[in-house]
């Protein structure tokens, strides 16, 4: 597992290489501040992270997305060394 500061810079690259926070707060209807709390926690919620991944063709992964547990949501996904 990731540190804490570790995990949000991970989700915060993440979503900047998909797009930014604008994008993904219009896109779900939220505001931004609800994309910066999913910064903070170092998690998207798991129903998002789907989404994300997949409309931004690849360019953040649900791994990312959630760098701490993604494989408890996705045990297709190898869990880390």
């Amino acid at each position: 597992m990731l540190a804490h500061s570790e995990a949000q810079a991970t989700v915060r690259t993440a979503i900047r290489n998909a797009g930014g926070v604008t994008k993904w707060a219009r896109r779900f209807g939220i505001t931004r501040g609800s994309i910066y709390e999913w910064i903070d926690r170092a998690e998207v919620p798991s129903d998002r992270a789907v989404i994300i991944e997949r409309e931004s063709f690849g360019l953040a992964k649900r791994q990312e997305l959630r760098p701490n547990d993604y494989w408890d949501w996705w045990p297709d996904l190898p869990r880390p060394e």
